[in-house]
C-alpha cells in the first residue's frame, strides 16, 4: 500500500509535524510518497535536505520506504536552494523527478532559466500544475517507480 504525506499548501515544518501525528495511524504501508517543498522559497538547501533526512528517518523507522517528489520550478523561477536539494534527493532516495516534467529536456542537466520552464503545464498561477500537467506526473511516477504498479 502508497501513503501521500505531501499535502498541497504545505510546508516542510507542516508535512514533518503531520507525519509524526499520523505514524500511529498509520497500517500497512509499504511506500510512502513526499511530495513538498514549492511553499519553502524562502528556505536554504541546507534547511530543506535536513528536513528530507527527518521525514525519511521517521519513515524508515515505521517500516515505510520513502519516495520523494522533487521540487518543481514555479512562478517561472528556478529556484538554486531547489535544484540543490533536488540533487540532494536523487543522490540519496527513491524520487520522481519533477524536473523531468517541468522544464525542457536540455534544461535538466544544465543550468536552466525561466525560458526553460513548460508553462503549458501549469494553470495561470505558474504554481499549479494543470490537467495536463498532472498527467504527466502520472507518467512520471510510472516510470520512475514502476514497482508501485
Amino acid at each position: 500500500m502508497v501513503f501521500n504525506f505531501g499535502l498541497g499548501g504545505d510546508s516542510f515544518p507542516g508535512v514533518l509535524a503531520k507525519m509524526k501525528n499520523e505514524m500511529c495511524f498509520v497500517q500497512n504501508i509499504e511506500y510512502g510518497l513526499i511530495c513538498i517543498g514549492a511553499n519553502d522559497l524562502n528556505r536554504t538547501a541546507w534547511y530543506m535536505t535536513q528536513r528530507v533526512d527527518e521525514m525519511a528517518a521517521l519513515l524508515k523507522k515505521n517500516g515505510i520506504t520513502p519516495i520523494f517528489f522533487t521540487i518543481c520550478p514555479i512562478n517561472l523561477t528556478i529556484n538554486p536552494a531547489f535544484r540543490e536539494t533536488n540533487a540532494y534527493i536523487r543522490e540519496n532516495y527513491l524520487y520522481v523527478d519533477m524536473e523531468q516534467v517541468f522544464l525542457n529536456v536540455d534544461a535538466v542537466n544544465g543550468n536552466p532559466t525561466a525560458s526553460d520552464i513548460k508553462e503549458e503545464l501549469y494553470f495561470d498561477d505558474k504554481v499549479h500544475p494543470n490537467a495536463e500537467g498532472h498527467q504527466m506526473i502520472f507518467n512520471r511516477i510510472k516510470m520512475d517507480c514502476p514497482f508501485l504498479f
